[in-house]
């Protein structure tokens, strides 16, 4: 016998219904895997890369961060003048004291000689010492400058100025004035040692004290290797 008709299409509503819901309950299922897929694919790299770019765009808009970077900049170039103008001229010193190192030692010369070379050796290795200083706490300021603007502004300028900028200048990397340094120490040593056979040591005693003192101010390794050298 066939169904009656409320019967069957109330069958009908029920089985229809009952395919939405369960068309529903896939699309749904679908739409939460795929965004868990999503989010899960987000990588902390990409995070931080992002992160990055809406820092430089918000910067980018920023008056006063323009005009800071600006000035920023400007300093930066002024040091790196500064520090290839001496070096150039230091580099004319140290020929000049070589040329002067090879007459003398050539012929026996008495101690005034001696005296007046010492004071040109002095000076320049002194002023090397001086602009070593000069680079250690250019780089220190740049780093503590950022580092105050960071802490003030919010924004996360210091690792990339640093990494791109400062890194790169020639007050960080200063092999030819390294060098300088440690030839100028040997043939001060030298002459410390021809003043001390003449019975001249005490002469610009003042000037060697100096130069001690910048000698470990700039490179404290040194002082606390020697000074296990002595334990030892």
């Amino acid at each position: 016998r066939g169904r009656p008709a409320g019967e069957t299409s109330n069958v009908s509503t029920n089985e229809s219904a009952e395919d939405r819901g369960s068309q529903s309950a896939t699309r749904s299922t679908t739409t939460n895997t795929t965004v868990g897929c999503s989010a899960s694919m987000s990588s902390p790299e990409d995070d931080s890369r992002d992160k990055r770019q809406r820092n430089i765009d918000s910067i980018r808009k920023h008056p006063g961060e323009i005009e800071f970077f600006k000035l920023l900049h400007s300093e930066f170039q002024k040091a790196v003048h500064f520090v290839d103008r001496a070096i150039d001229e230091f580099s004319i010193r140290e020929e000049r004291i070589r040329e002067g190192m090879d007459i003398i030692q050539t012929k026996s010369h008495k101690s005034p000689v001696w005296n007046a070379f010492a004071k040109s050796v002095y000076r320049l290795y002194t002023d090397l010492l001086l602009l070593e200083t000069f680079c250690i706490m250019t780089y220190c300021s740049f780093s503590k400058i950022l580092k105050k603007h960071d802490k003030h502004t919010g924004y996360e300028t210091r690792n990339a100025f640093m990494l791109n900028v400062v890194n790169n200048a020639n007050f960080t990397n200063y092999t030819n004035l390294q060098g300088m340094i440690e030839r100028c120490q040997q043939v001060f040593t030298d002459v410390s040692d021809q003043l001390a056979q003449q019975g001249q040591e005490g002469l610009y005693e003042d000037e060697r004290l100096f130069i001690d003192m910048i000698h470990k101010l700039n490179r404290p390794e040194d002082t606390t290797e020697s000074q296990s050298k002595r334990r030892n």
